[in-house]
């Protein structure tokens, strides 16, 4: 699952440089809903620059990664952080209002 912001406590502590104490800045109720969603391995997201890492939370079985390779300033601070995902190949395609499917999809699974 990719998302522009993080739940919360998973990479979105805010630092003291920008606040008088750490802040928490994730969202409480996207982490309620990923504690109930049962088929993510992965939230991939980067808007707290500076909160970028790989964390897990208790009870569920999803790692969070903070993926933003910039710090708060946006010059490069960090490497990419790489995954692999085994899947089963049923994928959908989604196509937007503006792309063409791939040739080789039909009916919006690929062929």
């Amino acid at each position: 699952l990719i998302t522009h912001g993080p739940p919360k406590y998973h990479g979105d502590a805010i630092p003291k440089e920008f606040s008088s104490d750490v802040i928490s800045c994730g969202c409480e109720d996207f982490l309620k809903r990923m504690s109930e969603i049962k088929d993510v391995q992965y939230n991939v997201f980067g808007h707290v620059h500076e909160a970028y890492g790989v964390t897990m939370h208790k009870n569920m079985d999803i790692k969070f990664i903070n993926a933003s390779t910039l710090n708060s300033r946006y010059f490069v601070a960090n490497k990419p952080i790489m995954i692999y995902v085994k899947g089963d190949r049923k994928q959908k395609y989604l196509p937007s209002s503006s792309a063409p499917a791939p040739s080789n999809v039909k009916g919006g699974t690929p062929s």
